[in-house]
């Protein structure tokens, strides 16, 4: 839904061009949820799942959003997520371009 407000915000700022509608890219480090994204289909296994879940599903079909695979190991979102050594901090601060004085 992040990506949602991104979006609109740009398109207010900038004006929407319909010759090129932006598109947010989102990385995701689980392929399960990427199959179910990428899936235009119900199964057995998620028909429980609500409908207002999907939604990276609509926007993924609607062009808003373009999935890519992002390593489970160097995934950036960890850092806001999860607690972390000062080793992993400092690598992670690499995928940000950010430099931390010694």
């Amino acid at each position: 839904m992040g990506a949602s407000f991104v979006r609109k915000v740009y398109n207010e700022l900038l004006g929407y061009n319909s010759d090129r509608p932006l598109t947010i890219p989102l990385g995701i480090d689980s392929q399960s949820a990427m199959d179910t994204a990428n899936s235009h289909k119900e199964t057995s296994r998620t028909r429980h799942i609500a409908r207002r879940y999907h939604y990276v599903r609509f926007a993924q079909m609607n062009s808003e959003t373009t999935l890519f695979k992002v390593d489970g190991t160097r995934n950036p979102a960890d850092s806001m997520t999860k607690a972390l050594t000062a080793e992993q901090l400092d690598d992670e601060a690499t995928l940000f371009h950010v430099e931390v004085d010694p």
